[in-house]
C-alpha cells in the first residue's frame, strides 16, 4: 500500500510538473506575439490607418489577459515569480503610455515608445524562458532521484522481475507499472505498443507459466552438465 500510494503520488508530480512546462511553453509564444503586435502598430500608426491601430490595439489587451489570468484548457499560463510580476507590470505600464501616445505623438516619439515596450517585452521572454530551464532541470533531478529509489528499493527487494515470478509471487509491483505509465506518457504511442506487448507476455498466466518452465528447464539443463 505504501509502494501503491508512493507510485501515485509520484505520477501526479510528474505529470503536473509538465503541465506546467507546457503552461510555460505557450506563454512564451504569446509572449512573442505581444512584440508582432506592436510593430504591425507601428507600421498602423505611420499610415494613418486608424481602424488597423484599433484593431492592434484590441489584440494587444486581449493577449495581456490571456498572459494575466492564463488558460488551463491549452495549458498556458506563466510560471510567476516576484521578477515575471514586476517585468509583466512594466509591460502594462508601456502598453498604457503608448496607448495614450496614438491620439497626439509624432512618428518618431510613437516609434520610440514602441521600440522601448519591444526590449521589456524581449525582458519578460527571457525571465520565462529561465523559468522553465529551472523546472525542466528540477523535473529531470526528481526523475533521477526517482529511479535510484526504485531500483535501489524495489528491485532490490523483490530480486527482479523474472525470479520473483519463478518463485510464485505473481504480483505487480506498483512502482514499476506506474514507472511504465509514466514513460508511455513521455514518448508516445510506439513506445507505449511495445511495452504493453511486453507487460501483456509477462504478467498473463500464459507469460507467467513460460517463464516458470524455461526456468526450470535451464536449471535442469545446468544440473544435469
Amino acid at each position: 500500500l505504501v509502494f501503491l500510494l508512493a507510485g501515485l503520488a509520484s505520477v501526479s508530480i510528474t505529470l503536473w510538473v509538465t503541465w506546467q512546462l507546457e503552461g510555460g511553453a505557450a506563454a512564451v509564444n504569446e509572449a512573442g506575439r505581444l512584440r508582432m503586435q506592436v510593430f504591425r502598430m507601428q507600421l498602423s500608426f505611420q499610415n494613418h490607418e486608424q481602424h488597423l491601430l484599433d484593431q492592434g490595439n484590441a489584440r494587444f489587451s486581449a493577449s495581456l489577459q490571456l498572459l494575466r489570468e492564463g488558460d488551463p484548457s491549452r495549458p498556458l499560463q506563466i510560471l510567476w515569480t516576484p521578477s515575471l510580476r514586476a517585468q509583466f507590470a512594466r509591460i502594462e505600464e508601456g502598453w498604457q503610455h503608448l496607448s495614450r501616445m496614438q491620439t497626439a505623438a509624432t512618428l518618431p516619439e510613437f516609434r520610440a515608445q514602441g521600440d522601448a515596450l519591444v526590449q521589456v517585452i524581449d525582458d519578460l521572454v527571457t525571465l520565462l524562458e529561465r523559468e522553465m530551464v529551472r523546472w525542466t532541470a528540477g523535473l529531470h533531478l526528481y526523475l533521477a532521484f526517482k529511479t535510484i529509489v526504485r531500483y535501489h528499493f524495489v528491485d532490490d527487494e523483490s530480486h527482479g522481475t523474472v525470479d520473483t515470478f519463478v518463485h510464485g509471487k505473481s504480483s505487480i509491483r506498483p512502482l514499476f507499472v506506474i514507472d511504465e505509465i509514466i514513460q508511455c506518457i513521455l514518448q508516445g504511442f510506439e513506445y507505449l505498443f511495445i511495452r504493453t506487448l511486453y507487460l501483456i507476455t509477462v504478467y498473463s498466466d500464459a507469460g507467467i507459466q513460460l517463464l516458470r518452465l524455461t526456468y526450470k528447464g535451464s536449471s535442469s539443463q545446468q544440473a544435469y552438465a
